[in-house]
């Protein structure tokens, strides 16, 4: 998402979805170079005919969210490294925030489905933050208080998120109580 649009701040119904891509996927050639497959988004990209035929995009995937995800783990399973090269998308068609919390919750609930069709794979959660922080605390006693504080917290974070009041921080916390809330509902 490096992009012209990135420079001009849009108007508060559009700025969840700017600011995240700004500060969190709009990332340089030279960051994305450092995780080669985490970076990888379906946006933009170049591959092998051979290549995709072997791989493809996961068909069990229907919304929106982390289908790049899929793809750029299987990639690196199969021992594909990402050349990533200086071409930044220019995308002037900016979510409102109301849509941009939609395809979050959305993105989330396709996180768990791929988590449960890959058998909850060690070295997928460990290449997803999200999964991998939820992991960590899983077991742990701060669980119950982070999920209690998401619960109370989500109509507010929620009404903030809407009217364009965005701290990315807390749209992580948001992201991350989505996850926890439906977890066990979507791998049963």
């Amino acid at each position: 998402m490096e992009g012209e649009f990135m420079t001009n701040i849009p108007l508060k119904e559009k700025m969840l979805s700017w600011k995240y891509g700004t500060k969190k996927e709009s990332k340089s050639l030279e960051e994305r170079i450092l995780s080669a497959n985490k970076s990888f988004m379906t946006n933009n990209f170049l591959i092998k005919k051979s290549t995709f035929n072997e791989i493809k995009l996961d068909e069990r995937i229907v919304k929106y969210g982390h289908e790049d995800t899929l793809f750029g783990f299987e990639l690196k399973k199969r021992g594909i490294t990402i050349e990533h090269i200086q071409n930044p998308v220019l995308n002037g068609d900016i979510e409102n925030n109301i849509e941009f919390l939609k395809k979050t919750k959305n993105g989330i609930i396709n996180l768990i489905y791929i988590l449960k069709y890959l058998k909850n794979d060690k070295d997928f959660i460990n290449d997803v933050t999200i999964l991998k922080f939820h992991n960590k605390i899983i077991s742990s006693k701060l669980y119950g208080l982070i999920y209690m504080c998401f619960i109370l917290n989500k109509p507010l974070l929620k009404f903030l998120f809407s009217i364009g009041i965005v701290n990315l921080r807390l749209f992580n916390f948001y992201k991350l109580g989505l996850l926890m809330q439906n977890y066990k509902r979507c791998l049963t």
